[in-house]
């Protein structure tokens, strides 16, 4: 609320005193020849003899300078503590326009009439750093020796290869880099099994339609991951994507931790940190629709409704920033209305696409099975054949079906 001044007549509301003329209760001089003028209401009215750069303003209201006559009202009267000096009418960690925003070393909560500003700790990063290290360490250390006083026999097995130290120094170095390390790995251990990975997949596609060739594909997959213990421990990491797609959860843990650790390095609270993270989302959003990694459609669809979600939430934190969400009382209901609407999305499609998400786990899983025990007899039946030519040929049969068996 904005309040002027009115002017009255000169000289009409003085009075004469010991060392001159002085403006009566009510009002006071604008310093334009003795004009006197009516106080306006958020300046304190008990107070004789006050200029235009002497008001006196009461709490919850604001003025631009000593010599602007416009009072505002503040969005919470709690933001303003009055007074005469300008500089000086915000509450303390309170600043700005209408003491609307938060002083430095003071952090927001809430927004507009809601909003507070909250002390910062004052800790510093480097002491939260050396704070969380030292849990996770102590925690490590915890588990290490639980772990070593019930599996002694096992802990001892260990000690005697020669990769225990190396993993034993590489796990303790990613405590300090996660972010590189986690990736760093997986891409290591995923690119080192590549092309058991890709199974072929793009061949196929040349040769015969795109699902005959997933198809066909899965299945060669599978036959790898029968022979290969190693490759089949790393099932957690591809298992759900096309084979490909081999390296999309590199991707997808990249995609996080931007969302997360990288965001951390600018303003928070800013337009540029909302910004940088719906560019992000967006970018990936494109990649998910345009890639559609998972073998089943329907986590394809499933995993970009999750993406545009984060966007949309993004882009309401946004519309927050810039208070576009308090133009009226009816017209923030809609908007928050709309953010909850975004964050129960993808849980209400599961709810309603239950039947559909558990007939596609259920044939993933049969069809999975039906493999596995389908392999399970080659390698039984192949293994029956090898001994039968191994007895027929000797000693000589048994290298040959060891040589054969190393190379498939």
């Amino acid at each position: 609320m904005m309040v002027h001044a009115k002017a009255v007549r000169k000289g009409s509301l003085h009075r004469v005193g010991q060392t001159g003329c002085e403006v009566v209760t009510g009002y006071y001089n604008d310093g334009n020849e003795g004009q006197s003028v009516a106080i306006p209401n958020g300046v304190k009215k008990d107070i004789p003899g006050m200029t235009l750069q002497t008001l006196d303003l009461e709490e919850g209201f604001w003025r631009k300078s000593p010599d602007s006559v416009e009072i505002y009202e503040c969005l919470n009267s709690k933001h303003c503590k009055g007074g005469v000096n300008t500089t000086d009418l915000c509450s303390d960690g309170y600043s700005g326009p209408l003491c609307a925003v938060c002083a430095s070393g003071y952090a927001a909560v809430g927004s507009q009439q809601q909003l507070t500003c909250e002390t910062c700790s004052g800790v510093s990063d480097f002491k939260i750093y050396v704070v969380f290290v030292g849990v996770a360490l102590l925690f490590a250390s915890i588990f290490y020796f639980i772990f070593r006083q019930s599996n002694e026999s096992t802990q001892e097995l260990i000690r005697s290869q020669s990769e225990y130290w190396f993993f034993w120094l590489y796990a303790i170095a990613m405590i300090f880099v996660y972010p590189l390390g986690i990736p760093g790995l997986y891409t290591y251990l995923l690119r080192d099994k590549m092309e058991k990975l890709e199974a072929g997949q793009a061949k196929f596609e040349e040769e015969m339609g795109a699902k005959e060739a997933l198809e066909k594909a899965l299945e060669v997959r599978t036959e790898h991951e029968k022979t290969d213990p190693e490759l089949r421990a790393l099932t957690f990491l591809y298992e759900s994507y096309e084979p490909k797609y081999w390296w999309f959860e590199i991707l997808e843990t990249g995609r996080k931790l931007c969302l997360t650790g990288f965001l951390v390095f600018l303003a928070p609270r800013t337009a540029t940190q909302i910004v940088m993270s719906m560019t992000i989302s967006i970018m990936t959003t494109r990649v998910y629709s345009g890639a559609k990694p998972f073998i089943s459609d329907f986590n394809d669809r499933f995993a970009e409704v999750a993406m545009w979600q984060i966007f949309f939430t993004m882009f309401g934190a946004l519309a927050i920033r810039v208070d576009l969400d308090g133009e009226s009382l009816q017209d923030r209901w809609y908007f928050d209305m709309f953010l909850t609407l975004i964050q129960f999305l993808p849980l209400l499609i599961v709810v309603f696409m239950n039947d559909k998400i558990g007939a596609t786990y259920s044939y993933d899983k049969e069809t999975r099975a039906s493999e596995w025990e389908r392999l399970e007899g080659v390698v039984v039946q192949s293994d029956a054949i090898g001994i039968e030519e191994g007895v027929a040929g000797g000693e000589g049969g048994f290298e040959m079906r060891g040589l054969g068996r190393e190379g498939g």
